[in-house]
């Protein structure tokens, strides 16, 4: 038998030492990212114009516990503003490991937010134009619902079928009467932004009325004074 020199157990041991390293450092390494809870849910709405109330979160981490850290971009964000918002919130643990997450925060308006005066122009089927003439929009009992006069610059009063839908509460929809016509069609609300006491709104309305005698497509653009 070969005698194993002092030099050839020295780098066994060597090596073995090694190899017991490096597992430990594997079983060492915090792969694991914080997980953060969000309070008051992942989807939250609030009316335009009020202020913003943050509802808080949580971070926890499987080695280090409660991280009370938490940093929230809301680039862009503003009540003020009709829109969908994305929050991010993020927390990193001692490793160095990232945990995010997210929140929508949908700023929505009502009917009373639409009430005013407006700067109405009209194009219909045959290149037939009218415009600017000015239409009033009220609110009616219900949030979601809105009555425009001199609906058409006809003089025609529309008090009922003018409803608001959607997560803004600015999605159109039209089926209503008036002075011997009918309307149906939809809409958005495009734009409107609080300023001092009064919402800035432009609406845009396609819709087809109906007369008894003509059917025609017209698209109204409605601008608040």
């Amino acid at each position: 038998m070969t005698p194993i020199s002092k030099f050839s157990r020295f780098a066994a041991i060597a090596g073995m030492a090694l190899v017991a390293t490096v597992f430990t450092a594997c079983e060492d390494d915090d792969l694991n990212s914080p997980v953060i809870t969000l309070e008051g849910g992942d989807v939250v709405a609030v009316r335009i114009g009020t202020p913003w109330t943050e509802p808080g979160a949580t971070a926890e981490d499987v080695e280090d516990g409660t991280i009370s850290t938490i940093n929230v971009d809301a680039t862009g964000f503003d009540t003020d503003v009709m829109g969908t918002y994305t929050l991010i919130y993020s927390a990193t643990d001692e490793a160095g490991n990232l945990g995010t997450a997210e929140r929508t925060v949908n700023v929505y308006i009502n009917s009373d937010d639409l009430v005013g005066n407006y700067t109405v122009n009209d194009t219909c089927d045959g290149g037939i134009t009218d415009g600017p003439y000015t239409s009033t929009v009220t609110a009616s009992v219900d949030t979601a619902n809105v009555i425009i006069d001199n609906f058409w610059n006809a003089g025609v009063t529309v008090n009922s079928g003018i409803t608001l839908s959607g997560a803004l509460n600015n999605m159109v929809d039209i089926d209503a009467a008036g002075g011997g016509a009918t309307f149906v069609g939809g809409g958005t609300v495009t734009e409107a932004v609080k300023t001092g006491s009064s919402v800035a709104v432009t609406m845009i309305l396609n819709y087809d009325t109906d007369d008894g005698t003509d059917v025609l497509n017209c698209t109204s653009t409605l601008v608040k004074n």
